[in-house]
């Protein structure tokens, strides 16, 4: 068998060849930065697609009021919408995931630590606000082997021409290829945003509520057991911890987030006139100076629960025998309510117009576990300044920082320095950016309790210096990215099960190229990363991953039927992936096991028919001549599986 592994290996990555360039080191994501849209193409553009349905509709973020189109695209409709491009879950739909992209969070505020959960919530800068001419529902289902699922409904519209909200609601979850591992998690979120009709008033409020419930077993016992023909179904396979009911773990993890978030501002400034295609006059408003308010909130709740404890199970915790309790139960509760103030307008500097903001906030926190709760009060000043770039000769530059001066935060710095200028439409666009974040540990790192054990650590911050440069060539479809990141005092969660800090400096360098050719009708959508960190550091990551995507994309039926069909791989080379911990829902490093995998292969075939999208695809092709991949120690990908989904969009 693992003869027949690796010569199919060899095979496929054959198969796979493309142009691929070095790379060294995972890019992180962050504002601004092109990388973070897939270099993905659409022949069918190029050609009309006839449409009678009269409607202007796009989005905005809160902090980018440009106006973006909605995506229409087949390309990548049959991927995992729960997962970005490099992420790898648990061998289950909507399970825990890690990325094989490193990206450490940059923020200045202290964070609660739940970060297994950060994919599924989103997050103010990200939220979109709409605008529309006509009511507006996008219905998107998705349905997998084994009783996989995902149901989202989305409805906007405008109340009045300067008033929209929008309310959508998603049920995911999936019993799992193996057994208890099942997942079922809500998403609701309504928004709105207003704009007076003199246009000086803009008010965007957004309401966000998720739940997360995540079945543990604790991962297969013992990985051989997958080239056994008696397991082909895998829920036979035995798992770690216990069966309670039906199909139910004795283990399980729950999160719940609740957010609101209101910003609203106030500009003076002048009205210049525009004449509409109508021949009316239109009165355009230019800010010069104005005053911003934003309200936050937030609430999270963890729990674990492990029904049939054992022991054994918690040997690396100082545990506290208790006779009556056999169960371990552990629960906290984190919320945040921020209220901040800035002044913004325009500054004059040698002609050049600056875009200033400026301003004050404070944070109220309140932590709470079973007989631990403290309550901190954070101080903090922020401001931005940024150049636009109002032709392709122009610069566009800017800086922004935020520092807390007081409370349990303090000394806590986060600042942004950047500066891109289009060099022509043919040679394409270079940016440069500098980033230096000083984070305290997150709350949970500095203390956890249960009824059975606890911790408490106290931690020197942690520093996160990152440099990077971008190259955008919309022209030949070429991205390029180079990241250097340097990290001190690094926080995580051992092997041991034990919050530590590394005291050595941890240097990651990074290298990410997107490609796509085109012939005649094919596409050949290419995404490569490339990484290097010291593996006796406690960051482990694969020196090479690859995304790659051959297509056959074309308008057929006269024009009728969109077509994008082919063959969606990935493969990164082998590297000591992390463990996963049930017990404090995280990912925690070790250096012994290196987990190998053959290409992972899937087939699509996505189709479209005016406001409809469809795709029927088949995943984990490669299973079918070899053992299951695994994604992580003991935690093995799933089955060649069967998917279908679609897009419907509803205009009334």
């Amino acid at each position: 068998m693992h003869r027949v592994k690796f010569l199919f290996s060899c095979v496929l990555l054959l198969f796979m060849h493309s142009q691929v360039n070095a790379q060294f080191g995972r890019r992180n994501t962050v504002a601004g930065d092109d990388l973070n849209m897939r270099n993905t193409s659409d022949t069918t553009n190029k050609k009309s697609v006839k449409s009678d349905d009269k409607i202007s509709i796009y989005f905005f973020l809160p902090h980018d009021t440009l106006k973006k189109q909605l995506d229409t695209s087949l390309q990548l409709v049959h991927r995992n919408p729960l997962l970005n491009l490099w992420d790898i879950d648990l061998g289950n739909f909507a399970s825990a995931s890690k990325s094989l992209l490193f990206t450490p969070h940059e923020s200045a505020m202290r964070q609660s630590g739940f970060q297994l959960s950060y994919p599924f919530l989103g997050s103010w800068p990200q939220t979109k606000f709409y605008a529309t001419t006509r009511p507006f529902t996008d219905l998107y289902y998705r349905l997998g082997t084994k009783q996989e699922q995902m149901l989202e409904i989305m409805h906007t519209q405008n109340i009045k021409p300067n008033w929209n909200v929008m309310a959508s609601y998603a049920k995911i979850g999936s019993p799992g290829m193996y057994s208890l591992q099942k997942t079922n998690h809500d998403k609701v979120e309504f928004n709105t945003n207003y704009q007076s009709q003199n246009q000086r008033y803009r008010l965007m409020a957004s309401i966000q509520y998720r739940k997360i419930q995540q079945d543990e077993n604790g991962g297969i016992l013992f990985d051989s057991l997958l080239y056994d023909l008696r397991y082909n179904d895998k829920r036979l396979l035995p798992v770690r911890f216990d069966k309670i009911g039906e199909n139910s773990s004795s283990v399980k993890n729950y999160y719940r987030h609740a957010s609101i978030n209101l910003e609203q501002s106030y500009f003076l400034g002048n009205y210049t006139n525009g004449m509409l295609p109508d021949s009316s006059i239109q009165n355009d408003f230019k800010p010069r100076f104005g005053l911003r308010h934003q309200l936050y909130t937030s609430s999270e709740h963890q729990r674990y629960k492990d029904l049939a404890a054992d022991s054994l199970n918690y040997s690396k915790l100082e545990w506290r025998e208790n006779l009556i309790e056999d169960s371990v139960v552990a629960r906290a509760y984190i919320t945040q309510f921020g209220n901040k103030f800035s002044l913004a307008g325009n500054l004059y500097w040698k002609k050049t117009i600056l875009q200033a903001d400026a301003g004050y906030g404070v944070e109220i926190d309140k932590v709470e576990f079973k007989s631990y709760v403290k309550n901190y009060l954070n101080n903090y000043l922020f401001a931005s300044i940024n150049k636009a770039a109002f032709s392709n000769s122009d610069f566009n530059y800017g800086s922004s920082f935020k520092f807390y001066f007081l409370g349990n935060a303090l000394g806590n710095l986060e600042f942004d320095l950047y500066a891109g200028k289009s060099l022509s439409e043919k040679l394409g666009k270079l940016k440069f950016r500098f980033q230096q974040s000083i984070q305290q540990a997150p709350y949970i790192f500095s203390y956890y309790q249960s009824n059975k054990y606890s911790q408490e650590n106290t931690f020197l911050k942690q520093t996160i210096s990152h440099l990077q440069a971008n190259y955008t060539n919309e022209k030949y479809k070429l991205n390029m990215s180079l990241h250097s990141f340097v990290i001190a005092n690094y926080i995580f969660r051992d092997s041991n099960w034990r919050p530590s800090q590394y005291n050595k400096a941890i240097p990651i360098s990074q290298f990410q190229l997107n490609k796509s050719f085109h012939w005649k009708n094919f596409v050949f959508d290419n995404q490569v990363l490339m990484q290097e960190v010291d593996e006796s550091s406690p960051i482990h990551l694969p020196k090479m991953s690859l995304r790659v995507r051959w297509a056959y994309e074309s308008l057929i039926f006269n024009n009728k039927l969109r077509i994008a069909t082919g063959i969606d791989s990935r493969y990164n080379t082998g590297f000591l992936a992390d463990n996963y911990l049930p017990a404090f829902n995280t990912f925690t490093p070790q250096y012994v096991a290196r987990v190998s995998n053959v290409p992972q292969v899937s087939y699509f075939f996505n189709f479209g028919v005016r406001r409809y999208r469809a795709f029927i695809s088949f995943d984990e092709l490669q299973q079918i001549l070899t053992a299951n991949n695994m994604n992580f120690p003991h935690y093995a990908a799933p089955n060649f599986m069967a998917r279908f989904g679609f897009h419907w969009v509803f205009i009334n």
